[in-house]
């Protein structure tokens, strides 16, 4: 199983609404990439951390 297939079941979506999702958390007028990357990685994990949260 690969890395992303793994983060795609945590969070409870395919990859194709993951790509959605991440194009929806990353600010397109943003000043920097490193600005996207931080901003998709936090909202990640934070629906990750909801989403095991929810099964306990």
């Amino acid at each position: 199983m690969r890395a992303s297939d793994k983060l795609d079941q945590a969070l409870g979506r395919d990859g194709k609404n993951y790509m959605n999702s991440i194009r929806s958390d990353a600010k397109l007028d943003s000043k920097s990439a490193e600005e996207n990357v931080q901003m998709i990685l936090e909202n990640s994990i934070y629906r990750m951390l909801n989403n095991m949260k929810g099964q306990k």
